[in-house]
């Protein structure tokens, strides 16, 4: 005997811990399973050393074979528990040989393993069960009773199981009875959970069909006691019971064309909520969690799938056999979702057989020696460098994406169908007669605590229906509108996902801001109430980044506040701190953007909402841009390709604002600015070039005649700017070449303006075309002109972007060094006079209305004109920048300590510009009680040290700039 237990106990040597009861069972009554076996005659009919033939007949045999209860119990237990052993050891030998046969596809192999051995499992519990049921009833009568298995076949960690009586007679000596049944279980298989009847009727076991009826007629209920109905299979008693439950229950959570199908509805919404909540959910980096990471969202899809095409299979697999013939249009996505449930079912079952019956699986040392157990049984190897475990877990993922990118085009017909069986769609009307506002509330009593709405807010957001929901909502009185608002933060805060989408919708039309407000104001006065606010927020975040943008975007800065001090001092899991730390950057760049920045990324976020969870990391978001701008050639047309290379442009432009609004140096931001701006304006210029080519059938080469200079602050390497201005000189004469070049300058033009600078073009305002010519240039610089000095500046400033060096070179020869560079006196003399009327205006100017950091007294025009009286002075080639300093310190000026100062001042002023464009407005006049963030972000204690230190840096520069004029016009 000895020797028998010993061998039993090396074939489940693999199982988990948790087998232990089976073995100690059997150690203690195997001896005494014998012994009555042969006493009876039976050890033949009986096969205890090996999984018996027909499981049914021998328990009953060995049932029999006791002379008391207590016996006849202990017996047919032992009995059931060593066959579970046989089942399952014969369950993975079967599977390795398999999956070693199918190396390349093992789907098959696996789904073939998991529906054998949920129907062995129940096979033998049902047997068991009903030996169970005999011995303690005795010969007593009680009601008759169904017991349903409501979940998964195979599961052995615990059996769901919902019970229906008849609903009279003795129903509470047939709980004690099945309590009795369900300790004597409990003892050498697993625990039953009783999750239908804990939540329907009034015994504790079972449920009858009236108590069902009355606890679902008014409203849906739990969604997942009804998936737990609609996949009810009889594992004993009486089946007349069975169906007549599914004709009165559950029949209508299956959709019946013509007919009131709120249950089916109200199913829906429900069930599809909770998929959209798992999707939403961050995939843990310390752990696998089989159901949540892709079981659920699976399983849930097909429940909803299966009510919608009246399919009457209980099993997944066989669901999804059946959705394929019924939904032929969706076969690819059946196939896959099939292929990720048998992973996710079978990698489930295999490590709760091995190691410990949990959901989820830490990733550390133990869990993964456990998981390398699964890997081996389920066919893995080690691979090169990489194990079989390794191996495994790739697979893993790839499925939890598969599921989560299949799911959401299921989901979407799900919402089209919805749209035309919904009891709203009834009301989404113009024509309807009653009050819209009040309709939804009547409507939803039945809904309470379903959370998807998206076919009823996709209706709201044509613009016919939103303005009949508008002019109801002001019809009412004031009272009535308290009331609405109160209704619907009441249906909406358990489900802010559509909440939120619902702010958005009226936020964004200007008729319905009004309601917008009042909902968002008495949402906010509550968020802090809301159960789990904080990951309500994140999870939306993760799974519908755009629709939280767009949801900030429409609330002051006030209001962002109430948002952000929500999540301060809140520890939570890493992925969630990790949504949390991305949140909050999104939120702190609302709360400190103008509007002249909030366009560029609003524009960026709502096409590439992939982005925003790149937004606190330059370099994948550099790398992101870099990818936008590599795929600009594979646009099919001009017009998309121009589009993709103005994405690539705003995502530059978010990248180094939030560069800028980190701290970044001027030295740094103007930099990165250039690089990408410049970039940005070449490429231009080659799509435009050749969409002319294309629309005009022919080529001029312009290499050595065109070209297009920036001047202005994009010419001085600056940043930021509102408008860009632009000189494109031809070296040539050619009426033919001058329209080709202009044609191309247009097209430019226009797609500048779409990113929200204005192309300035000084020069056309003279020659009456965007293109001018060398020769109409040289003609006008000779002219006797005192105001001229404003185009020489901008010339002098100039850099070229596009063309060549041959005609970079013409441009300095004929225009910079002839007629710039030797007028130097004269030209120096016109900026100093203009400079000191400047100094003499802005004498004392009223801070309080603010100060217009450019022009003032001592600003940054000041010190870009300084630098250009230094370019013409000691002709420097170099671009209009701080290099111009630089270079004259080097050549030995006089007073190298104050061309430090002025280096610290120019870098101070334009930080200052650069920030305050960003945080408040595209405009040069700072006002004082708007320095907030700009104080924050430059290290300031306050606003007025801000304003202070601006005061007196613009004060030491006039000082500064008087002594070095007076050195400049007294030299020779």
């Amino acid at each position: 005997m000895r020797r028998y237990i010993s061998r039993i106990r090396d074939l489940s040597r693999e199982f988990g811990n948790h087998h232990y009861k089976q073995m100690m069972m059997i150690r203690r009554h195997l001896p005494d399973l014998i012994r009555r076996l042969e006493e009876t005659k039976n050890r033949e009919n009986v096969h205890v050393l090996h999984p018996a033939y027909d499981f049914e007949p021998e328990i009953r045999t060995v049932a029999r074979c006791g002379s008391t209860t207590a016996e006849k119990l202990d017996l047919t237990g032992t009995f059931f528990a060593l066959q579970l052993l046989y089942i399952n050891r014969q369950a993975i030998d079967l599977l390795q040989m398999g999956s070693r046969k199918a190396a390349d596809d093992r789907s098959t192999v696996y789904r073939k393993f998991m529906i054998n051995a949920g129907n062995n499992f129940r096979h033998l519990t049902r047997c068991y069960l009903e030996i169970l049921f005999d011995l303690f009833a005795g010969e007593a009568s009680y009601p008759g009773f169904v017991i349903l298995g409501v979940g998964t076949k195979s599961d052995q960690d615990d059996i769901d199981i919902g019970i229906i009586d008849a609903g009279e007679g003795d129903r509470k000596s047939l709980n004690r009875l099945i309590a009795r049944v369900s300790q004597e279980f409990f003892k050498y298989a697993t625990s039953f959970h009783f999750h239908l009847s804990e939540h329907i009727g009034t015994q504790y076991y079972s449920a009858s069909i009236a108590e069902y009826k009355r606890e679902l007629e008014n409203k849906i209920g739990d969604y997942v006691i009804v998936s737990e109905m609609l996949n009810a299979a009889v594992i004993a008693g009486e089946r007349a019971l069975y169906n007549q439950f599914r004709k009165e229950i559950t029949a209508r959570y299956f959709y019946r064309p013509g007919e009131d199908n709120r249950y089916h509805e109200g199913y829906l919404r429900g069930i599809i909520g909770e998929i959209q909540s798992l999707l939403a959910k961050p995939i843990s980096r310390k752990m696998i969690h089989l159901k949540e990471d892709g079981l659920r969202i699976i399983k849930n899809t097909i429940a909803a799938q299966k009510t919608i095409y009246c399919v009457d299979e209980v099993n997944a697999w066989q669901i999804l056999d059946r959705l394929k013939y019924s939904n032929p249009q969706r076969l690819n996505e059946y196939y896959l979702l099939e292929r990720s449930l048998t992973f996710f079912e079978i990698f489930r079952y295999l490590y709760q057989l091995f190691s410990a019956q949990q959901e989820e699986l830490p990733i550390e040392r133990t869990a993964l020696r456990n998981i390398r157990r699964v890997s081996r049984a389920l066919g893995y190897s080690d691979i090169g460098i990489t194990d079989a475990t390794t191996n495994l877990l790739v697979h893993y993922y790839e499925h939890v994406q598969n599921a989560r990118r299949v799911t959401p085009v299921l989901i979407n017909d799900i919402k089209e169908h919805l749209n035309t069986i919904s009891k709203f769609r009834c009301f989404l009307t113009t024509e309807h007669p009653g009050n819209m506002t009040l309709e939804f509330i009547k409507q939803f009593r039945f809904f309470v605590g379903t959370s998807f709405w998206d076919d009823v807010l996709d209706n709201l957001r044509q613009d016919s229906i939103l303005a009949k929901f508008t002019d109801d909502y002001r019809a009412l009185t004031r009272t009535q509108r308290d009331r609405v608002v109160r209704m619907y933060f009441q249906w909406f805060k358990y489900d802010l996902n559509s909440f939120i989408k619902m702010l958005v919708i009226l936020g964004n039309n200007r008729q319905s801001s009004g309601i917008f407000n009042e909902l968002n104001d008495y949402l906010l006065e509550r968020i802090a109430s809301i159960p789990d606010i904080i990951r309500g927020i994140v999870y939306i975040f993760n799974r519908f980044p755009t629709l939280i943008n767009g949801y900030l975007a429409l609330n002051r800065e006030d209001q962002l506040d109430v948002i952000a001090g929500l999540f301060r001092n809140k520890k939570y899991e890493s992925e969630i701190l990790t949504l949390i730390a991305g949140f909050n950057h999104l939120i702190n760049l609302h709360r400190s953007s103008s509007s002249f920045f909030k366009r560029f990324f609003m524009r960026v976020l709502n096409r590439y909402p992939e982005a925003i969870s790149l937004l606190n990391d330059d370099r994948s978001l550099t790398e992101y841009a870099d990818g936008i701008y590599s795929d600009i050639e594979s646009m099919p047309t001009f017009d998309e390709k121009r589009e993709k290379l103005g994405d690539y442009y705003d995502l530059e432009m978010l990248r180094v604002g939030i560069k800028t609004l980190n701290g970044a140096s001027p030295g740094v931001s103007n930099r990165e600015f250039t690089q990408f701006s410049d970039n940005y304006v070449r490429t231009l210029f080659d799509l435009c070039r050749r969409e002319v080519d294309a629309e005009t059938r022919g080529r001029i080469v312009t290499e050595d005649l065109f070209t297009i200079f920036a001047a202005g602050g994009h010419g001085r390497e600056q940043g930021y700017d509102d408008d860009f201005d632009v000189i494109a000189i031809l070296n040539s004469d050619n009426p033919q070449i001058h329209k080709y070049c202009s044609q191309i300058v247009i097209k430019m033009n226009r797609e500048i303006t779409k990113r929200g600078t204005i192309p300035h073009h000084r020069f056309a305002d003279h020659f009456g075309s965007y293109v001018i010519t060398f020769g109409q240039l040289v003609d006008f610089l000779q002219r006797p002109n005192h105001d001229i000095f404003v185009e020489q500046s901008l010339l002098l400033g100039a850099r070229m972007i596009v063309g060549s060096n041959h005609i970079e070179r013409e441009f300095h020869n004929s225009i910079i060094r002839t007629l710039i560079f030797r007028r130097g006196g004269e030209y120096i003399n016109v900026m100093a006079e203009e400079m000191h009327k400047r100094h003499e205006h802005y004498q004392g100017p009223d801070s309080t209305a603010g100060i217009n950091i450019k022009e003032t007294a001592g600003g940054l025009r000041d010190i870009e004109m300084l630098m250009l009286i230094f370019k013409a002075r000691f002709r420097v080639k170099a671009p209009v920048n701080l290099k111009v300093f630089r270079l004259v310190r080097k050549m030995g000026f006089e007073m190298k300590s104050d061309l430090k100062k002025l280096s610290r001042a120019f870098g101070f002023l334009k930080q200052l510009r650069d920030v305050y464009r960003l945080t408040n407005g595209a405009s040069d006049l700072i006002i004082p009680h708007a320095l907030d963030n700009p104080a924050r972000i430059m290290g300031y204690e306050s606003r007025q040290e801000l304003f202070d230190s601006f005061l007196e840096t613009t004060a030491a520069v006039t000082r500064i700039i008087d002594r070095l004029l007076l050195i400049l016009r007294a030299a020779p």
